[in-house]
């Protein structure tokens, strides 16, 4: 027996891998992308998406209604680039080939907003004033695009599953 748990008869090391070829999975020849990373990969990718639509959409908004009554434009400057960033990200369905994919990219954004959640909570449990303006702004620009996003996308899922 050698020194790696083989008794081949050789003292030959197993061939190195590199880091990221752990991450792959080869079948047959053909490489696969594990279904976690290739979801938080686009989940990023997604998480861009919102932010530029937030950017670009919330200035024409406040254009737009900003005289209106304060609770329609706090409503509309929350949800309609969390919908319309949604909808761009929904276009993209037909390139998946594991339609998993984009369910499992909202899920990790709802678990990067729940760790970044907890950790802002906590940094910041003493001073009340700080937190009272981290949780508005979670819940009005933080929620509505995992709600409606994760929404839209287990329901394209579930639609396609169905079929």
């Amino acid at each position: 027996m050698n020194g790696y748990g083989m008794s081949d008869g050789t003292n030959e090391k197993p061939p190195k891998r590199k880091f990221w070829q752990n991450l792959l999975i080869m079948d047959s020849g053909d490489l696969k992308r594990l279904l976690s990373l290739s979801s938080l990969m686009l989940s990023f990718a997604i998480l861009f998406v919102y932010i530029v639509s937030y950017v670009l959409l919330m200035p024409l908004i406040d254009r737009l209604i900003g005289s209106g009554p304060v609770i329609l434009v706090t409503l509309a400057e929350s949800l309609l680039p969390a919908a319309a960033a949604t909808a761009a990200v929904m276009l993209t369905w037909p390139v998946y080939r594991d339609k998993r994919v984009l369910p499992a990219a909202y899920l990790w954004l709802v678990l990067l907003a729940l760790v970044l959640l907890i950790g802002v909570t906590f940094r910041l449990r003493n001073d009340a004033d700080a937190l009272k303006a981290f949780l508005y702004f979670f819940v009005l620009e933080g929620l509505p695009p995992l709600v409606i996003g994760n929404i839209a996308a287990w329901r394209k899922y579930h639609s396609f599953i169905s079929l």
